[in-house]
């Protein structure tokens, strides 16, 4: 694997996390940790100095001495790391046996309450954590005014600490494990549905299945759903393409045969007829061939933007009346500027020429080209004021190849195109009698491309 992997990406995303989340929990818990410590030390540290306070007394003399030990028996081993003392007038008058003969600094604390937390060195150098008070005594003679000092080795709190950092580094690198652990398990599962449809994805291309099964968690559903309808689009579209050469073949068959019985004919020397036969045939044979590549060129399965209507119409409008079967039509056209559709405009273009074509055919004078809006859906029509079709015959002569009046010029195929074109938009094409008399063509397309 790759760093372009997906599996190898996530576990590099969830390794960044836990290290960082594990890390910035580490160095909280180290300083509210340490926080609880200097609180505890703190506490112990008054309590030691209270005791020393009720200690005191001054004797007839006025002179001061600690009468008991107090409870904590480091206080009377030499350098035991935890020592007071008592000063008055900047001159210690009193210490604890821990101190030996050594003394702490006196600095000046006025008296407070709470006491008040210090950092002074101690003897050998080493750091302390203080807490010294101010307090005034009235002896039998005079009243006095001491400053007392309790302080134990910051190397305890550090020492609690960085035990307490060793165990929670550990404790952590385990968490950190069983994370890591998860995180591949995790991937492994959450990319598990990748895998079968993979493997899925491998039986289709070997033909063993033709879709895609459905199963998964939801987020994959969809994915599957869009390959088998792509999948579904395809077979649609092989088989309009087996469809379209199996007619381009029927259709081709009779007009060659046509042309090889005229060929024997002009080789036999009876070429009376023989250029108007090859013209008929050739003709036959290129609307099928162009009926053909029109239906090749349809490709509803694409996205469309919207295409606006009025032009297409305009133009086809144009066209018609420059042709001899369109000059003495009147062409209405009641199209707004605003009409749109969802579709190519090559394929509209198709579309709207054969409804154009066939209602010149049939129309005494006029022929209109309407267009309506109903919300997502615009219904467009192609009416004439021809002598119309008769209900029973308007499904056939959509047909290919039906023509109800073969005197009229035209191959059948028109309308044919026009239901392939709006079968393939997935659009509902159908023939009614119009006001006039006519058939009217009606079109209900959809006027905006929604999504699948």
């Amino acid at each position: 694997m790759t760093i372009g992997s997906l599996k190898i990406r996530l576990l590099l995303v969830s390794a960044l996390t836990i290290f960082v989340s594990l890390l910035l929990a580490m160095l909280a818990l180290n300083v509210i940790f340490r926080q609880h410590v200097e609180t505890r030390v703190y506490d112990e540290l008054e309590n030691h100095l209270w005791q020393l306070v009720d200690a005191i007394e001054f004797d007839d003399k006025d002179k001061m001495s600690v009468s008991r030990s107090l409870a904590d028996s480091r206080f009377d081993r030499p350098l035991s790391g935890l020592y007071w003392q008592i000063s008055e007038a900047g001159k210690a008058v009193a210490t604890s046996s821990s101190l030996w003969d050594q003394t702490l600094p006196a600095p000046a604390v006025a008296d407070s309450t709470p006491a008040k937390w210090l950092t002074l060195i101690g003897p050998e150098s080493v750091p302390l954590v203080t807490i010294a008070r101010t307090i005034k005594i009235k002896s039998a003679s005079a009243p006095h005014e001491l400053q007392l000092l309790v302080a134990v080795n910051r190397s305890e709190v550090d020492k609690a600490v960085a035990d307490f950092s060793r165990d929670l580094l550990m404790s952590l690198g385990v968490i950190a494990a069983l994370l890591g652990v998860g995180a591949f398990v995790q991937a492994q599962l959450g990319l598990r549905p990748l895998k079968t449809l993979a493997a899925e994805l491998k039986q289709l291309r070997s033909g063993a299945s033709k879709r895609l099964v459905a199963l998964g968690p939801d987020e994959v559903r969809p994915l599957v759903d869009e390959v088998n309808a792509l999948l579904a689009d395809q077979e649609a579209s092989i088989a309009r393409a087996r469809a379209r050469a199996g007619d381009l073949a029927h259709g081709l068959k009779t007009p060659l045969t046509v042309l090889n019985s005229v060929a024997r004919q002009i080789d036999a020397g009876a070429i009376n007829g023989a250029a108007a036969d090859i013209r008929e045939q050739t003709g036959l044979m290129d609307r099928h061939v162009q009926r053909q590549l029109a239906m090749t060129r349809l490709a509803p399965e694409r996205r469309h933007a919207a295409t606006p209507v009025r032009p297409v119409v305009d133009r086809i409008a144009s066209s018609m009346r420059r042709l001899p079967s369109g000059e003495h039509i009147t062409w209405n056209v009641g199209v707004p500027a605003s009409a749109m559709l969802a579709v190519d405009p090559e394929d509209l273009t198709e579309l709207l020429g054969n409804l154009a074509d066939n209602a010149s055919k049939w129309a005494h004078g006029a022929v209109t080209i309407g267009f309506e809006q109903r919300g997502d859906t615009g219904v467009l029509s192609v009416e004439d004021d021809g002598p119309g079709v008769p209900e029973a015959q308007r499904q056939s002569v959509i047909e290919r190849g039906i023509r109800l009046d073969p005197s009229r010029p035209g191959s059948g195929l028109g309308l044919s195109i026009v239901a392939d074109i709006c079968k393939a938009y997935g659009w509902q094409l159908s023939l009614q009698q119009a006001a006039s008399g006519g058939l009217s063509a009606r079109i209900e397309a959809a006027a905006r491309q929604s999504g699948r």
